[in-house]
C-alpha cells in the first residue's frame, strides 16, 4: 500500500473465491485551480487562466495525472472521451461495455526485459484487456463508472486468467470517495505449472504481482504490475443526483500506461484497431478514412464491434449482450452494419435527445429505455424489418418522453426492407 495514505480498507469474501476490497478516501489532490477544480499533485496551476499544467518534463491531463512523455499512455477523461496512444481525442458515447484495448506481451525465454516471467525454458504469453462502462447522467453527460481489467497467462499446455473490476462513488458533498476493487478470479483451464498468480516474483519460478492500492491524496484506485511496467489509475464520478460531476474538485477519469522499457515487448495484431490506436499503427483518423467513415462514426463502430469480454464479467447486461450478438450474427453485411451504426448511434450520441432523455426520467428508467431503443433500431435495420421500424418510430416518443433523434426522424422505414 502507499504508506500513510490508506484510511480504511475492507476485504469482503465473496462466493467462488472472489474478494471485494473497499477503500475510503477523502484526498484533496493538488493545488486549487479555478472555481471548482484541483490539479493533480504533480501539476501546477496558472492562476491567471485557471489552467492546470504538467511540469515541462511530464505530460498528460494535469487535472488527473502527469507522466513521462516517453511512456505510451491513454486517458479516459470526464465526459468521457479518450485521448489514445496516438494523442487523438474521441468521444466514447455508449452506455454499454466497450473494449479500450487488448495487449499481448512477448515473454519467450530469449527476451528477458527485466521481467521474471520465465520458467523451465518454456514459452509463455502474457496479455491483458481493458473494458470500460459508462453511465448517462442528468444533463446528457456520460461518465466512466466501471473498468474491467483482465490479465491472461498462456503457456503451451495451460491457460489462466485473472479479472478485476473497479467501481466507486463520491458522496453528496463531493469530498468522500468509496473505491471498490472486486476480484473475479477465474481459470480458463488450470494454473500453468510453475505459475502462481498474485505472488511476488522472487517466491516463484514464474510470477507477477497485480498490486491493487489506493492513492488517497488523489482518490485513485491504482493497479500496478511491476513485471510488465503496467499502471492503471481510476477515479470514479458521483452517482448522486445532487452532484454535478463537472464541478467535482477532482476530475473523474482513468489513465493507463506501460513504461517505455516494457512497451517494446508488446505484440501487435488485429486488436491494435481499437479506440486505443497503438502509436506504431494507424490512427483512428487514418482507419476511419480507410473504411470511408467519419472518425466519430468509426469510433461508434469499434465500440459495438468489440463490446464483449472473452470471459463474461458480472454484472451481466442482457440488453447490451443482445446488441453485441445482433451486431455479429444479424448485421452480417458491412454496408448494413455501417448504415445501422450511423443511424442508431444517434440514440446514444445526439446531444438534444440524450439531454431530454436523462432529464425526463430517473436513471434506472432511462438507462433501460435507451438501450432497448437502440436494440429495436438495430433489429429493424439489420433485418430489414419495415414493421419493426414503423413500430419503433411510433412507440419510442411515448416511452422516451422526448422527440426522436433527427436521424431516426428522417428514417424512411419503407426503404429498410
Amino acid at each position: 500500500m502507499i504508506a500513510g495514505l490508506v484510511l480504511t480498507i475492507l476485504a469482503v469474501a465473496l462466493t467462488n473465491g472472489q474478494q471485494e476490497f473497499i477503500f475510503h478516501s477523502n484526498g484533496t489532490g493538488g493545488v486549487a485551480c479555478g472555481n471548482h477544480h484541483h490539479c493533480a499533485t504533480n501539476a501546477t496551476c496558472d492562476q491567471k487562466h485557471n489552467m492546470c499544467h504538467c511540469p515541462h518534463w511530464l505530460e498528460g491531463n494535469a487535472k488527473i495525472h502527469c507522466l513521462p512523455p516517453a511512456d505510451p499512455k491513454l486517458w479516459i477523461q470526464n465526459d468521457p472521451h479518450i485521448k489514445n496512444f496516438h494523442h487523438e481525442f474521441a468521444s466514447l458515447l455508449t452506455p454499454c461495455r466497450y473494449k479500450v484495448f487488448a495487449i499481448a506481451f512477448r515473454t519467450d525465454t530469449g527476451v528477458r526485459a527485466g521481467m521474471e516471467l520465465f520458467g523451465n525454458n518454456r514459452l509463455f504469453k502474457a496479455g491483458m484487456e481493458l473494458f470500460g462502462n459508462n453511465r448517462l447522467f442528468k444533463g446528457g453527460e456520460y461518465y466512466l463508472t466501471n473498468l474491467t481489467f483482465s490479465m491472461f497467462v498462456q503457456s503451451s499446455d495451460d491457460d489462466m486468467t485473472q479479472i478485476m473490476e473497479f467501481t466507486g462513488d463520491v458522496s453528496d458533498d463531493g469530498k468522500d470517495y468509496i473505491l471498490v476493487a472486486k476480484s473475479q478470479q477465474m481459470s480458463i483451464d488450470s494454473t500453468p505449472k510453475g505459475v502462481e498468480p498474485s505472488v511476488s516474483a522472487e517466491s516463484s519460478l514464474w510470477g507477477y504481482t497485480m498490486d491493487v492500492e489506493m492513492d488517497a491524496h488523489n482518490n485513485f484506485l491504482t493497479v500496478v504490475i511491476v513485471e510488465l511496467g503496467v499502471k492503471l489509475l481510476f477515479r470514479p464520478p458521483s452517482t448522486s443526483v445532487h452532484v454535478n460531476n463537472k464541478e467535482l474538485p477532482l476530475v473523474p477519469g482513468a489513465v493507463f500506461t506501460v513504461d517505455e522499457d516494457h512497451w517494446k515487448y508488446v505484440q501487435f495484431g488485429p486488436s491494435q484497431y481499437s479506440v486505443a490506436a497503438w502509436p506504431e499503427g494507424p490512427s483512428l483518423e487514418e482507419m476511419a478514412t480507410e473504411h470511408n467513415m467519419s472518425k466519430p462514426l468509426y469510433v461508434q463502430y469499434l465500440m459495438l464491434n468489440h463490446s464483449m469480454p472473452f470471459i463474461p464479467v458480472e454484472p451481466r447486461d442482457a440488453i447490451c449482450e443482445d446488441i453485441s450478438n445482433n451486431f455479429h450474427r444479424i448485421c452480417t453485411k458491412d454496408e448494413t452494419r455501417v448504415e445501422m451504426v450511423n443511424i442508431c448511434s444517434s440514440i446514444y450520441a445526439e446531444k438534444d435527445f440524450i439531454t431530454c432523455l436523462s432529464d425526463k426520467q430517473s436513471m434506472d428508467e432511462y438507462e433501460e429505455v435507451q438501450k432497448d431503443f437502440f436494440r429495436q433500431c438495430q433489429i429493424s435495420l439489420c433485418q430489414g424489418n419495415v414493421t419493426a421500424c414503423e413500430e419503433m418510430r411510433k412507440n419510442m416518443p411515448e416511452l422516451t418522453k422526448c422527440p426522436l433523434p433527427l436521424k431516426i426522424q428522417e428514417l424512411d422505414c419503407s426503404t429498410v426492407g
